[in-house]
């Protein structure tokens, strides 16, 4: 009876196959579709091996490159579904086919394959584009994928070699130094609190973080916008992180203290100018958090 002889070629398993075949096809479509698929077939597809899972993760990252929305844009403020711009909105947020976020989904699925290939790509990712929104839009960016794709990088992404010279706080510098718009205020304030910076690097970004909040200046919406995302709580336990390492806040407080006063004495929004009359809510939470220490300065608050 004779056998069969070897080819030498690997037989496919079937879901090999089927991977191959989504993959594939996956290249006719739009490229933010493409990149959804290539994702998901790259996330739960478990017979690939890890060489071929990075090279479908690298492939939706550049299709991503090439969608037609930059960042996700989340529904906010009246009317929403009244309007073509409210109604993408809710679309974008359902879907999540911006470029920040599918970009930022697959440097999330490379860190716990590649790490080092992580960290490269994320690198070369190009920071979210926000031009300032009309202020009446019904619609804010929502950038906070990207830096969660930063926070999974700055985990598994350095040696400690690469730690110890400073790699990994010029990394965050660059990060803090890119912020451009109120919204991504919230997310970069919590990326610093949760890294696992030891003090000194820590203590070291500060500076960059204190430059930021005495530069950010305009765009109410997007400032409003900001303030309803706990910004206010967000420094708060930035500063209660560095006061446990013992680390200075007096400079830090004072510099989120004009940042708060130079853009909230500038002309509001109108459809979010709720507090006419009164503080605005993030002041008066600040106030609620650091008056006393203000006080015990000799310096004031916004009052």
């Amino acid at each position: 009876m004779c056998r069969a002889q070897s080819s030498g070629v690997r037989k496919v398993p079937a879901s090999d196959k089927t991977a191959s075949i989504l993959i594939g096809d996956a290249k006719s479509l739009p490229p933010e579709f493409a990149a959804n698929i290539v994702l998901q077939v790259a996330e739960n597809d478990a017979s690939l091996t890890a060489r071929q899972k990075i090279r479908a993760l690298k492939g939706a990252f550049d299709e991503a490159a090439q969608g037609q929305d930059d960042v996700l844009r989340m529904p906010w403020g009246m009317n929403v579904e009244e309007t073509s711009e409210g109604l993408h909105a809710l679309a974008l947020i359902t879907g999540r086919l911006d470029r920040i976020s599918q970009q930022a989904r697959a440097v999330q699925d490379m860190a716990g394959v590649d790490p080092k290939l992580a960290r490269a790509e994320v690198e070369i990712m190009a920071p979210p584009r926000l031009d300032p929104p009309p202020c009446r839009a019904n619609w804010a960016y929502f950038p906070d994928a990207y830096y969660d794709a930063v926070a999974s990088v700055m985990r598994v992404g350095f040696s400690p070699e690469e730690i110890s010279s400073g790699q990994r706080e010029e990394f965050l510098r660059s990060v803090v130094s890119s912020v451009v718009s109120h919204s991504q205020l919230p997310p970069v304030t919590r990326l610093i609190t949760a890294s696992d910076l030891a003090g000194t690097e820590l203590a070291d970004v500060i500076p960059t973080y204190v430059h930021l909040l005495d530069s950010l200046r305009g765009d109410a919406h997007s400032l409003y916008f900001a303030a309803s995302q706990q910004l206010v709580g967000a420094f708060v336990a930035l500063v209660t992180r560095l006061d446990k390492q013992g680390t200075g806040v007096l400079p830090l407080i004072t510099s989120f203290r004009g940042y708060l006063v130079a853009n909230f004495k500038t002309a509001p929004c109108v459809p979010f100018n709720a507090h006419y009359g009164k503080l605005p809510r993030a002041v008066q939470e600040f106030n609620d958090s650091f008056s006393n220490r203000l006080k015990a300065a000799g310096l004031s608050y916004h009052n």
